[in-house]
């Protein structure tokens, strides 16, 4: 009797305890990467977990007295990689579950993926039919002052992290001033002096009207330069119900041809 109790507390503890240490540890782990700014380095502790992995079931065959402990840390480390799995996979399910977008009549991902910079209007509608709707757009300039290289505003005018934003009209002069602040991955602060260059409303007020040569002058070189060159855009999806959508419009210059691209996902 006293030998199934035993053989029973050697169970829970091999099996049972590493079980339930694997789900919290690994809970635990993504919970902390998501809201302290480390999220994008949680890739390494897949390959961490192989090699501890590896390691643990040598060992278990080359010293047989450590078996025990051996298993466990198997058990452990096996149910922390079903743990992630299924918390990633409720998470990417209510993600998706959350996008509402509706599409132009005529559009396919396919033929909206063949259009190209200076294509003609003709030739959009032609592909992928008329719009949901349309608008009349003014070009100008955004210059982005930022610790990081926001290497991807130049293309899509979208700023990342915490960044300072100059929109220029078409003379080159100061008509906005944007920006924001992200102390963590989750974390997005916009107000007074929540910006790269820390500017609060009475700086801002200052400088509206101020050109390029100021602009230079007291703050440098911009890390990026986006050009909206765009005189109508032309929008083929939206959110009926106001939610998360796949954004999918196209920007035409003065002689209505394609200047501007974009797909992206839009999140409300």
């Amino acid at each position: 009797m006293q030998g199934k109790h035993q053989s029973g507390m050697t169970r829970w503890r091999r099996r049972i305890v590493p079980i339930i240490l694997g789900f919290t540890t690994s809970f635990g782990i993504l919970f902390i990467g998501s809201t302290s700014g480390t999220g994008p380095r949680l890739w390494l502790i897949p390959s961490t977990i192989i090699i501890l992995l590896v390691a643990f079931s040598l060992a278990k065959r080359i010293l047989p007295g450590i078996v025990t402990w051996c298993e466990a840390a198997i058990t452990f480390l096996l149910a922390a990689v079903a743990s992630s799995l299924l918390i990633g996979g409720a998470v990417a399910s209510l993600v998706w579950a959350s996008f509402d977008t509706e599409y132009a009549t005529g559009y396919t991902k396919e033929a909206f993926k063949a259009i190209k910079l200076g294509d003609t209007r003709k030739t959009v509608v032609l592909r992928i039919g008329d719009p949901l709707s349309s608008y009349d757009s003014e070009p100008f300039q955004q210059w982005i002052f930022s610790a990081d290289q926001q290497r991807s505003f130049a293309e899509h005018g979208r700023g990342d992290g915490t960044y300072t934003i100059f929109t220029l009209d078409s003379t080159g002069r100061v008509k906005s001033i944007s920006g924001q602040t992200m102390p963590s991955a989750n974390t997005i602060r916009i107000g007074n002096g929540e910006n790269f260059l820390k500017l609060k409303k009475e700086d801002i007020l200052g400088r509206i009207g101020s050109t390029t040569d100021d602009i230079k002058k007291e703050f440098g070189t911009p890390v990026a330069v986006y050009d909206y060159k765009a005189s109508k855009v032309l929008q083929y999806s939206r959110s009926p119900s106001g939610s998360n959508y796949h954004l999918r419009k196209l920007g035409l210059d003065e002689e209505d041809k394609v200047i501007h691209i974009w797909s992206s996902v839009y999140w409300d």
